[in-house]
């Protein structure tokens, strides 16, 4: 090979290593975040940049490095130069495979240099390693073509053209829909299989007089299938992502082709509303201001795309525009119709309360639809709708999960079991939600008119060493069962209903209610069409297979027996704080108890940061979750034993935890109405077991806050 053909082959191959290093693993990132691509307005001029920068400029950079080392240093050097290239983009090839299969931690780092060099070392001496390098020159051309042809990238940089749908209808009636988040259906179950009338007094309200589909079932463990599924009445693609573009018929098109409704749409997550139908949002966004953001946004995604998730170093944090989060939840608070764009999970309360105020009586009919991310995580809400800690959009995965995406439960139960509780307490959240709609609906005369729908997303688990929404075994039924109640307008009886339903129903029932013509294909039928045969199974899906489930699904039971093992229902409140060990001294005073000497071992209560003051009209967070680490125990004597007493009672009891890294944490939760107005007394104790007898001993006391407020 000639010295001129050698160098021209070393080009190409840098721009092949460069794709599959860098432009790949980018564009792949780009096409699964539509939401960044539709909020940040980012358009053909804009996408033709980046691929131009990732696929030409970049690679011509590194060829113009090795062509310059060798025009001016000698061939040698520039040899030496493409090898030291070559290792380098072998080296981020292989951490994105590694990464993509879950390999973790500096071995991921370690392995990928010791297979680069090996792969470089191949290259330099091995024509065969070379000529694979070529073959896979292909790379260049179609890795830029798939990616500007994949969805939604194809619709921004070759938008379809506009077709004018219309529909008319014989009924058009005010549509009230709340779509909840991680909400599995048996939660609102006591032990008889009906809505627990204590914990959740407000959905039982509701269902006095709506229809309750006991047996409904998501059909997708992933928010961005499961609610375009919802709007749609359709099955999810598998490459479909959650954009008006993959989803043209749905809830809101077919709604806006009327030219009746007046639409008010609070879509935290999804992008099924079409933006230009949106005048307040359709602002157009200058070539510069795209690329700015594209610049400060995707150097530190590749970052993360790059290195596995534990490492002991910081990667800087991801700008939160990626996840389509807005810095200001209030962003046009004053807005009362179109679609509203709230970040998905911070100031949850914000939001609910700006949908309520969106609840006008109109001359028109209306769709007021609202996802709103409850009761998923991050929880932070009380069932009085006081907050213990903020909500402010910062937190990503719970505590005692592990995985890129906090999916993955520790084997710690009482870690799990501790989320849990939090969940079952922001699930009683979203029963005080239900009822402001309710009060809200009834004071504009727009309760008995109206559809009202009720339903969640998908469901959740909270197994130990199971996955909170990935089905893997067990937790299959507490992933597909979800909420759905229905309320059809002038319906005034209850009615319980045990028939085969599916999330994509939903779409079928809004179009049969207002008999809307034509009526929109769906896989799907209508909740209130007694004429078609019953499903003969339940569909649910994931990313890599469709499973079918049995159309009675009484699997779902075994998920309410597990609740109620651990957490009892309504008629015992106080039995959702009986978790841990020694759960029997929850409720009993300290003072019926031997009480020993004091413990040597320190406690450190890291939350609440404040005093133990309690304000019942007072919108500041309620100390009631307390989080905190012992010192000074060996490790032979962990995990240590601890109960919390309040005013003189026990509350709770917990222990360090058994997990890597947190054996000396603890946490736990008080009940809100253990505390009294003002300075509450609590008192951390270390429980020992002496003659099969618990003994306490005082290990922490809160300062006597009225002693710091006396003068």
């Amino acid at each position: 090979m000639t010295q001129r053909r050698r160098r021209l082959v070393d080009a190409v191959h840098l721009f092949v290593l460069c794709d599959f290093a860098l432009a790949q693993p980018l564009f792949d990132s780009l096409s699964h975040r539509p939401a960044f691509l539709i909020d940040q307005e980012i358009g053909p001029l804009a996408i033709s940049l980046v691929v131009l920068t990732l696929a030409v400029v970049i690679p011509g950079v590194l060829a113009a490095l090795r062509l310059g080392a060798a025009w001016l240093l000698g061939e040698r050097v520039g040899a030496r130069v493409q090898n030291t290239l070559v290792c380098l983009l072998s080296t981020a090839t292989i951490l994105v495979v590694l990464r993509n299969l879950h390999v973790s931690g500096m071995f991921s780092v370690a392995a990928s240099l010791a297979i680069a060099a090996a792969a470089t070392f191949a290259y330099a001496r091995l024509t065969v390693a070379r000529t694979v390098v070529t073959a896979a020159s292909a790379a260049i051309v179609i890795f830029p073509a798939v990616f500007l042809m994949r969805s939604p990238i194809a619709s921004i940089f070759l938008p379809p053209p506009e077709e004018r749908d219309t529909r008319s209808m014989r009924d058009p009636v005010p549509i009230v829909m709340v779509v909840f988040d991680e909400f599995c259906g048996t939660t609102l179950m006591d032990e008889h299989h009906q809505i627990d009338r204590v914990r959740y007094p407000n959905i039982a309200a509701l269902a006095d007089g709506a229809s309750w589909f006991r047996n409904a079932s998501s059909v997708h463990g992933r928010t961005d299938h499961a609610v375009p599924a919802i709007l749609t009445g359709k099955y999810p693609g598998e490459f479909q992502r959650p954009t008006v573009a993959d989803h043209p018929a749905n809830l809101f098109t077919l709604l806006l082709a009327t030219e009746r409704y007046r639409m008010v749409v609070f879509e935290p997550f999804t992008r099924l509303f079409p933006a230009a139908a949106d005048r307040d949002m359709f602002r157009p966004k200058r070539l510069a201001e795209q690329t700015g953001v594209l610049a400060t946004t995707l150097p530190i995604v590749y970052l993360h795309d790059l290195f596995p998730s534990s490492l002991p170093f910081q990667l800087p944090d991801i700008p939160p525009v990626w996840y389509s989060l807005h810095v200001d939840v209030s962003l046009q608070p004053d807005k009362a119709y179109g679609v509203m764009r709230h970040t998905w999970n911070g100031q949850r309360d914000a939001q609910f309360a700006h949908f309520l105020r969106c609840i006008t009586p109109s001359p028109d009919p209306a769709l007021y639809f609202c996802h709103i991310v409850v009761p998923h995580f991050p929880w932070c809400y009380l069932p009085s709708g006081r907050k213990y800690s903020l909500d402010n959009g910062q937190l990503w995965q719970p505590f005692g999960a592990f995985g890129d995406f906090g999916e993955d439960w520790t084997d710690d139960d009482l870690a799990v079991r501790h989320a849990h509780q939090r969940y079952l307490l922001q699930a009683g959240y979203a029963d005080l939600l239900i009822g402001e709609l309710t009060d809200r609906l009834r004071a504009t005369d727009l309760y008995d008119r109206s559809l009202i729908i009720v339903l969640a997303d998908h469901g959740v688990s909270f197994r130990a060493s199971e996955s909170r929404r990935i089905v893997q075994g067990a937790n299959l039924p507490d992933i597909v069962s979800i909420p759905l109640l229905v309320k059809w307008p002038g319906q005034h009886d209850g009615v319980v209903s045990d028939r085969n339903v599916e999330s994509i129903d939903v779409l079928p029932t809004i179009a049969s209610t207002l008999g809307l013509s034509p009526a929109p294909a769906c896989d799907g039928v209508s909740l209130d069409d007694t004429d078609t045969p019953e499903r003969t199974e339940k569909r649910f899906q994931t990313y890599d297979k469709v499973m079918k489930l049995d159309a009675a699904f009484e699997d779902k039971y075994q998920t309410l027996e597990h609740r109620l093992a651990m957490f009892g229902s309504g008629d015992r409140l106080e039995s959702l704080y009986h978790i841990g060990p020694h759960s029997e001294l929850v409720g009993e005073q300290v003072e019926s108890f031997e009480v020993g000497a004091p413990s040597p071992v320190q406690i450190k209560l890291t939350r609440p940061d404040g005093p133990f003051r309690y304000e019942p009209d007072d919108p500041a967070l309620v100390p009631c979750y307390l989080v905190g680490t012992v010192a000074g125990v060996p490790d032979a004597a962990l995990p240590v034993e601890l109960a919390i007493a309040v005013n003189g009672t026990v509350r709770a009891v917990t222990r360090t935890y058994r997990l890597d890294g947190a054996r000396d944490q603890w946490r736990a939760m008080i009940p809100e109405d253990s505390l009294r107005g003002g300075a509450n007394d609590v008192e951390i104790f270390v429980v020992t077991t002496e003659n099969e007898r618990p003994t306490l001993h005082l290990a922490w006391r809160s300062p006597d806050q009225r002693a710091l407020a006396a003068p």
